[in-house]
């Protein structure tokens, strides 16, 4: 499966690299949830994978809102992260978009109950989806 592998050097084991970047995320911008999206732009459907603490990730399809859709991709456009209202997740969310290819938007989407994401969250988060889309691709962190 992509994604999978070995990931070394972190608290010494092997693990899957979602699954890593989802905590190193969490722990980087302070969230409950972190979710990797991937969105069919021109159907706003979307895979939802979603870790929560050191739980396994949990698996959902849903159908997003096209005005979610378009603010990831606008974001994305931008450069930038952005603050969505998206109650699939969390109803405070903080999408950090990736890339756009095929037709398919990848995103990032954290989640927390309080206090909302400010702007230095989405500032914070904005910085780091370079490494994020790294990571994603498979390269080295």
């Amino acid at each position: 499966m992509s994604g999978q592998g070995p990931t070394r050097g972190v608290v010494g084991c092997s693990r899957d690299r979602r699954a890593d970047t989802a905590r190193l995320l969490r722990r980087a911008v302070p969230s409950r949830t972190a979710s990797l999206v991937t969105v069919q732009a021109g159907t706003g459907r979307c895979l939802v994978r979603t870790w929560e603490g050191d739980r396994a990730s949990v698996l959902d399809r849903v159908v997003v809102d096209r005005g979610v859709t378009a603010t990831l991709a606008a974001a994305l456009e931008r450069g930038t992260a952005a603050r969505v209202r998206w109650t699939a997740v969390s109803r405070r969310t903080l999408a950090v978009p990736l890339r756009l290819r095929e037709g398919r938007l990848d995103a990032w989407l954290l989640g927390r109950d309080e206090p909302d994401f400010g702007p230095d969250d989405v500032e914070h988060a904005a910085l780091l989806a370079p490494g994020l889309l790294r990571r994603l691709a498979g390269d080295p962190p």
